[in-house]
């Protein structure tokens, strides 16, 4: 008798604690059981807290914002706020039953999810659990990493007693802080690419002006009838031009590319390869002297421009 009751008192002990919800929450998402993840887990009110907590450290982490862009972007985040949270709340459903995010489209979603990267959170495993004074809150330390942060970060966990004696996951006390380190370790990596791809431009930009022109002034000195200019016409094109934008491209080629520049590295590798063959062109219509074999040419410099408005307008929208 005695030791039934013991067992008894154990069983209830053991299973009201914060360290229990823990444990159970854990083999709840393994085991797809979403009845009882939602016995311990608060998700409406963990959305709520976590909602404006989430924005804030996106809008804080960019420093190139002004205050006014911050509250206006606050204020329309508060607008699609309700639709955003049954959407999210929809995509956690979806994990925790089936074991995989599903970005829905809808609310952007699928935006947020891509710029906090919660989707690549990965768990590390539980720390120390603290109660609060009044013993009705707990704070527990989730070890998760993040391949942006490039470590583990400490998430504190809210749990709160219920009347029932149950302790169930309310919040995430320093979910802005986690988002914040994201969305500025991607800023960073965006804004290292850029400061080396730039110079590489820059640098490049400058071997071909001159190239350009000592072009112009052998142009200037004759005529393309004179086999002496267009073979030094030819050599400018293809000693100096075509190998500049050769080495222009390896040495692009080589930069580390974050996601969110993978469009402007595409444009710009492109661009190298058109001034390649502009360049080539240009080298071989000083020989042939066909109108076909210029008019090629002249194609893929157009197109060389055309893709650089289209780079010039991407590099300053990467820049707000």
């Amino acid at each position: 008798m005695v030791a039934t009751v013991l067992g008894w008192y154990y069983f209830v002990k053991s299973t009201k604690t914060p360290e229990y919800t823990l444990e159970v929450v854990q083999q709840s998402i393994a085991a797809h059981d979403k009845e009882t993840f939602y016995e311990y887990v608060n998700i409406d009110e963990i959305l709520e807290t976590s909602y404006g907590a989430m924005i804030e450290g996106m809008t804080d982490s960019h420093q190139a914002l002004t205050n006014d862009a911050r509250d206006a972007i606050k204020s329309f985040t508060e607008m699609i706020k309700t639709p955003i949270l049954v959407t999210l709340k929809a995509t956690i459903d979806s994990y925790v039953g089936t074991g995989n995010f599903i970005e829905e489209d809808s609310a952007g979603v699928a935006d947020i999810l891509k710029r906090t990267g919660l989707n690549k959170t990965e768990f590390r495993g539980t720390g120390a659990v603290e109660l609060a004074q009044n013993d009705s809150q707990a704070l527990a330390d989730i070890k998760v990493y993040h391949p942006e942060i490039g470590r583990e970060f400490t998430l504190k966990f809210v749990l709160t007693k219920t009347d029932g004696g149950i302790w169930k996951i309310t919040g995430i006390k320093n979910f802005g802080d986690f988002t914040s380190q994201i969305v500025q370790s991607k800023r960073g990596k965006i804004y290292e690419y850029l400061s080396k791809y730039n110079e590489i431009n820059s640098r490049h930009d400058t071997i071909i002006k001159a190239a350009e022109k000592k072009y112009s002034s052998i142009l200037s000195s004759g005529s393309l009838a004179n086999t002496n200019i267009r073979a030094q016409l030819k050599a400018v094109m293809s000693d100096e031009i075509k190998i500049d934008w050769e080495r222009r491209k390896q040495e692009l080629s080589n930069l580390t590319v974050p996601k969110e520049a993978e469009t402007l590295q595409r444009l710009m590798i492109k661009i190298c390869d058109l001034q390649i063959d502009y360049a080539q062109g240009y080298a071989l219509w000083m020989d042939d002297k066909l109108a076909a074999t210029v008019k090629s040419a002249d194609e893929k410099h157009r197109q060389a421009q055309t893709l650089l408005t289209e780079v010039t307008a991407l590099l300053r929208r990467m820049n707000e």
